[in-house]
């Protein structure tokens, strides 16, 4: 095998470990981000319509807002 192609393995193996690596951490994220809208939800859900108002929003945008869909 040439030099060349030793380095290419090499950078092939160290992405990939780098890939398996980051996945757990990518996966905590993500999972965290999930909770911490799911519970932004429950708090705006929570709240009476009046005080919904003040801050800007009305109850049936209340999913879309907190999720980031348009």
């Amino acid at each position: 095998m040439t030099s060349i192609a030793s380095e290419y393995n090499a950078d092939i193996f160290i992405t990939l470990w780098r890939l398996v690596m980051a996945a757990p951490t990518s996966a905590f994220k993500a999972l965290k981000s999930s909770y911490e809208k799911a519970q932004a939800e429950r708090e705006l859900g929570a709240m009476d319509d009046a005080m919904l108002k003040d801050i800007g929003i009305s109850r049936n945008d209340i999913h879309n807002k907190v999720w980031g869909i348009n």
